[in-house]
């Protein structure tokens, strides 16, 4: 008998505890439900609305801007570009003085036409960027040299030694390509017993533009 009422107390009383729980959860599901009303009543949403219109003007201004800069920047690159490629062309067709740091070159008598073109490729192939032959510019439509008599035509002048080869470019890099051991200077000076070679390392060169055609 006592058993039976212990069992149903324990029965009762898990019974008010899941009703209490129930309850619970309940009284919170409304409470949670009432806060989402309020937050989205007429004025929150109209109030975030404006927030959010607000937001996305201030983007849509600093994005106009931006572009702008953007534009700005494109445009001054564009012309840099322009520029630069000019200014290139101009280099390479030889209608401005050039002036620069680079190497001066003289023999004292004449010599194969050959041996100037090794001898100018070498110095354009390490970075030469402007050169002249007794002040006579190369350009990139320069045709060659020919031997003639005693002197060498470039360009329908004659040039009569002594030869001046004047290259604006890395001084260093210019003067060891062509004075090392065994390099074209030494081959030139063992093809012409007794000839004269100087290079020498000027801080500033003067290479004159191409003249104007007659």
């Amino acid at each position: 008998m006592k058993l039976k009422q212990l069992k149903k107390h324990y029965f009762i009383l898990v019974v008010v505890l899941v009703a209490g729980i129930l309850l619970a959860l309940q009284i919170r599901s409304f409470k949670e439900v009432e806060a989402l009303v309020e937050r989205t009543d007429a004025k929150t949403v109209l109030s975030q609305l404006r927030i959010f219109q607000l937001a996305n003007e201030e983007l849509s201004s600093q994005l106009g801007e931006e572009e702008k800069v953007l534009a700005d920047l494109q445009s001054r690159v564009a012309n840099e570009s322009i520029e630069s490629e000019l200014d290139r062309m101009r280099l390479l067709a030889g209608k401005n003085v050039v002036y620069g740091p680079g190497i001066e070159i003289t023999f004292d008598q004449s010599i194969d036409s050959f041996w100037i073109t090794d001898l100018l490729g070498q110095l354009s192939a390490v970075g030469a960027e402007s050169i002249a032959f007794n002040d006579v510019r190369l350009t990139h439509v320069t045709a060659g040299f020919r031997k003639v008599g005693t002197g060498i035509v470039m360009r329908k002048t004659f040039l009569r030694p002594p030869y001046r080869i004047t290259a604006i470019g890395p001084t260093k890099e210019l003067r060891e390509a062509i004075a090392q051991h065994g390099g074209i200077i030494e081959r030139i000076e063992k093809a012409y017993t007794g000839i004269k070679i100087l290079v020498t390392e000027r801080e500033r060169i003067s290479i004159p533009p191409i003249p104007e055609p007659q």
